[in-house]
């Protein structure tokens, strides 16, 4: 089953669609290393097993790490859990987006302010486990609205950090696409969206997850309106070859909202690819 099969699975509800669409910004883009700069042995063989895709070994690895006060080792963790879901590598996803929020939890207890990544994992775990909660329910127990919150508690940090920018931008911008009247009571707003994809384009830091995800979202809610943003975005896509096996999936969804737009394919023929690619974050 594809990365994108698998997240369309999850995503029967306009909640879930709304936050696991945003997980691909933080599972491809967001830097293993942000909060610990010396890796120990494990650490590297997390890394490794990381970016080669093998997810469901990390998530073994992860069950073992409650008793870690290594900020990195548990953001990590978290990620990998996060990651095996979205793949369909995991058939206990329930519990593990329970594990991840409370390992991510963990890492940014120990992290501190500096733990940023640990804050993006987090927002990643709580936006699958409203998915299992139910829609109406997660939003009514405040699940969606503490993803975002924490999304921009990182940005605060780190203003320069695109990951979290990029984060809270497609929230907003997914939040108004499939929430329906479920938006304004989750915080949903359209300016603050679009300011925040700005600043995570603007990034220097910014790479090619970041502009694929940015384009995907954008060109779901309005491929003609939001054109000239979906253009920076491709660009920014275009910049630079993947670097591990999510990216490449991300590249290959970019490469193909770039070949209908330039091919003149209809708003709604671009807005229909643009939902369905988008849905695995």
């Amino acid at each position: 089953m594809s990365l994108a099969q698998s997240a369309s699975n999850l995503c029967r509800n306009a909640a879930c669609a709304v936050l696991a669409g945003l997980l691909g910004v933080m599972l491809g883009a967001a830097p293993a290393t942000a909060d610990v700069p010396a890796p120990s042995s494990q650490l590297s063989v997390m890394r490794a097993a990381y970016v080669g895709g093998d997810w469901l070994t990390l998530t073994r690895t992860a069950r073992g790490l409650e008793r870690s006060r290594e900020a990195e080792e548990l953001t990590l963790a978290a990620r990998a859990l996060v990651a095996a879901c979205l793949a369909g590598q995991s058939t206990t996803c329930e519990d593990d987006m329970v594990l991840a929020e409370r390992l991510a939890r963990s890492a940014v207890a120990f992290g501190g302010p500096t733990a940023v990544e640990a804050r993006l994992q987090l927002a990643s775990a709580l936006g699958l486990r409203s998915r299992h909660i139910g829609g109406m329910t997660a939003a009514q127990r405040g699940i969606p609205q503490e993803a975002l919150a924490v999304a921009e508690e990182a940005a605060r940090l780190s203003p320069g950090l695109p990951w979290a920018q990029a984060f809270v931008g497609v929230w907003h911008i997914e939040a108004l696409r499939t929430g329906g009247a479920m938006a304004g009571f989750i915080g949903a707003n359209e300016g603050q969206g679009l300011a925040a994809i700005d600043r995570a384009l603007a990034s220097p830091d910014a790479d090619g997850v970041v502009g694929a995800q940015i384009a995907l979202a954008l060109a779901a809610s309005d491929p003609r309106r939001h054109r000239a943003r979906i253009d920076r975005a491709l660009a920014l896509a275009n910049r630079a070859p993947p670097t591990d096996a999510f990216g490449e999936a991300m590249a290959e969804r970019a490469a193909g909202l770039s070949g209908m737009l330039a091919a003149g394919d209809t708003p709604r023929d671009v807005k229909r690819y643009a939902v369905t690619a988008s849905a695995a974050g």
